[in-house]
Protein backbone atom coordinates (compact mmCIF):
# COMPACT_ATOMS: atom_id res chain seq x y z
CA UNK A 1 0.00 0.00 0.00
CA UNK A 2 1.43 3.34 -0.71
CA UNK A 3 1.01 6.06 1.40
CA UNK A 4 0.99 9.78 0.30
CA UNK A 5 -1.13 12.41 -1.48
CA UNK A 6 -4.78 11.79 -3.02
CA UNK A 7 -4.35 11.52 -6.74
CA UNK A 8 -7.52 12.97 -7.69
CA UNK A 9 -8.79 12.87 -11.33
CA UNK A 10 -11.95 15.32 -11.18
CA UNK A 11 -14.24 17.12 -8.25
CA UNK A 12 -17.72 16.85 -8.70
CA UNK A 13 -20.03 18.89 -6.07
CA UNK A 14 -23.46 17.40 -6.03
CA UNK A 15 -26.27 20.04 -4.75
CA UNK A 16 -30.16 18.40 -4.31
CA UNK A 17 -32.84 20.22 -5.44
CA UNK A 18 -36.33 19.81 -5.37
CA UNK A 19 -37.39 20.62 -8.73
CA UNK A 20 -35.02 20.30 -11.45
CA UNK A 21 -36.49 22.09 -14.79
CA UNK A 22 -36.35 25.30 -12.43
CA UNK A 23 -32.99 24.50 -11.00
CA UNK A 24 -31.51 23.86 -14.33
CA UNK A 25 -32.41 27.17 -15.62
CA UNK A 26 -32.08 28.99 -12.64
CA UNK A 27 -28.62 27.00 -12.45
CA UNK A 28 -27.80 28.09 -16.17
CA UNK A 29 -28.07 31.50 -15.56
CA UNK A 30 -25.87 31.69 -12.37
CA UNK A 31 -23.32 30.38 -14.60
CA UNK A 32 -24.01 31.87 -17.29
CA UNK A 33 -24.14 29.06 -19.69
CA UNK A 34 -27.26 28.11 -22.23
CA UNK A 35 -27.58 24.62 -20.34
CA UNK A 36 -25.78 21.96 -18.70
CA UNK A 37 -22.69 20.55 -19.99
CA UNK A 38 -24.04 16.55 -19.53
CA UNK A 39 -27.55 15.41 -18.75
CA UNK A 40 -25.67 11.48 -17.48
CA UNK A 41 -29.49 10.15 -16.58
CA UNK A 42 -32.79 11.30 -15.67
CA UNK A 43 -32.83 13.31 -12.83
CA UNK A 44 -29.54 14.77 -13.23
CA UNK A 45 -27.48 17.39 -15.56
CA UNK A 46 -23.68 18.93 -14.42
CA UNK A 47 -22.22 21.51 -15.31
CA UNK A 48 -18.32 22.08 -16.07
CA UNK A 49 -16.69 25.34 -13.78
CA UNK A 50 -13.52 25.72 -14.32
CA UNK A 51 -12.30 22.81 -12.85
CA UNK A 52 -14.90 20.61 -11.11
CA UNK A 53 -18.31 19.84 -11.76
CA UNK A 54 -21.42 20.90 -10.14
CA UNK A 55 -24.15 18.05 -10.39
CA UNK A 56 -27.70 19.07 -9.89
CA UNK A 57 -29.62 15.95 -8.77
CA UNK A 58 -33.38 15.67 -7.98
CA UNK A 59 -33.73 14.74 -4.46
CA UNK A 60 -34.67 15.10 -0.71
CA UNK A 61 -33.41 18.84 -0.16
CA UNK A 62 -31.45 19.52 3.20
CA UNK A 63 -30.02 22.81 3.12
CA UNK A 64 -27.70 22.85 5.85
CA UNK A 65 -25.19 25.79 7.71
CA UNK A 66 -22.54 23.03 7.64
CA UNK A 67 -21.51 23.20 4.11
CA UNK A 68 -21.86 25.65 1.00
CA UNK A 69 -20.37 25.84 -2.37
CA UNK A 70 -17.82 28.53 -2.68
CA UNK A 71 -16.35 29.59 -6.15
CA UNK A 72 -13.65 31.91 -6.62
CA UNK A 73 -14.03 34.50 -9.42
CA UNK A 74 -11.42 36.58 -11.40
CA UNK A 75 -13.73 40.10 -10.89
CA UNK A 76 -16.71 39.78 -8.20
CA UNK A 77 -18.20 42.96 -9.07
CA UNK A 78 -18.44 41.99 -12.40
CA UNK A 79 -19.96 38.62 -11.70
CA UNK A 80 -22.28 39.91 -8.90
CA UNK A 81 -23.83 42.59 -11.91
CA UNK A 82 -23.77 39.60 -13.99
CA UNK A 83 -25.99 37.91 -11.85
CA UNK A 84 -28.20 40.82 -10.90
CA UNK A 85 -28.89 41.00 -14.52
CA UNK A 86 -29.72 37.87 -15.24
CA UNK A 87 -32.17 38.29 -12.31
CA UNK A 88 -30.30 36.21 -9.52
CA UNK A 89 -30.07 38.32 -6.31
CA UNK A 90 -26.63 38.40 -4.21
CA UNK A 91 -25.90 39.69 -0.97
CA UNK A 92 -23.59 43.14 -0.89
CA UNK A 93 -20.01 42.15 -1.33
CA UNK A 94 -18.00 42.53 2.43
CA UNK A 95 -14.17 42.55 2.38
CA UNK A 96 -12.16 41.33 4.44
CA UNK A 97 -9.41 43.95 4.06
CA UNK A 98 -5.99 42.57 2.18
CA UNK A 99 -7.42 38.72 2.39
CA UNK A 100 -10.45 38.83 -0.02
CA UNK A 101 -14.02 39.87 -0.76
CA UNK A 102 -17.24 38.01 -1.09
CA UNK A 103 -20.91 37.91 -1.58
CA UNK A 104 -23.21 35.23 -0.51
CA UNK A 105 -26.50 33.41 -2.33
CA UNK A 106 -28.80 30.69 -2.19
CA UNK A 107 -30.69 28.67 -4.94
CA UNK A 108 -34.64 28.29 -5.11
CA UNK A 109 -34.31 25.63 -2.32
CA UNK A 110 -32.27 27.10 -0.11
CA UNK A 111 -28.76 25.83 -0.80
CA UNK A 112 -26.27 28.39 -0.30
CA UNK A 113 -22.97 29.77 -1.71
CA UNK A 114 -20.00 32.33 -1.79
CA UNK A 115 -18.67 33.62 -4.28
CA UNK A 116 -15.13 35.35 -3.94
CA UNK A 117 -12.07 37.23 -5.01
CA UNK A 118 -8.69 37.24 -2.91
CA UNK A 119 -6.70 40.21 -2.50
CA UNK A 120 -3.57 39.24 -1.61
CA UNK A 121 -0.47 36.91 -3.06
CA UNK A 122 0.45 36.24 0.88
CA UNK A 123 1.12 32.67 1.08
CA UNK A 124 -0.34 32.36 4.39
CA UNK A 125 -3.64 33.07 2.75
CA UNK A 126 -3.32 31.71 -1.06
CA UNK A 127 -1.47 28.18 0.28
CA UNK A 128 1.33 27.50 -3.38
CA UNK A 129 -2.01 28.81 -5.97
CA UNK A 130 -0.68 31.67 -7.62
CA UNK A 131 -2.47 34.79 -7.67
CA UNK A 132 -2.24 38.45 -9.25
CA UNK A 133 -4.73 39.64 -6.82
CA UNK A 134 -5.74 43.56 -7.45
CA UNK A 135 -7.64 45.52 -5.00
CA UNK A 136 -8.56 47.77 -7.78
CA UNK A 137 -10.82 45.33 -9.21
CA UNK A 138 -13.07 44.87 -5.77
CA UNK A 139 -13.25 48.63 -5.22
Amino acid sequence: MTHGEIDVKEMIVAIAVSDLRRSRDWYSRLFGKKGPNLEPFPGNVEFKIGGAWVQIVSGKVQPSSSWNLQLEVRDLHRERERLRNSGIAASEIKTAPNVSSFFDLSDPDGNTMRWFQVLTSDLKATGDRVYQASAESVK
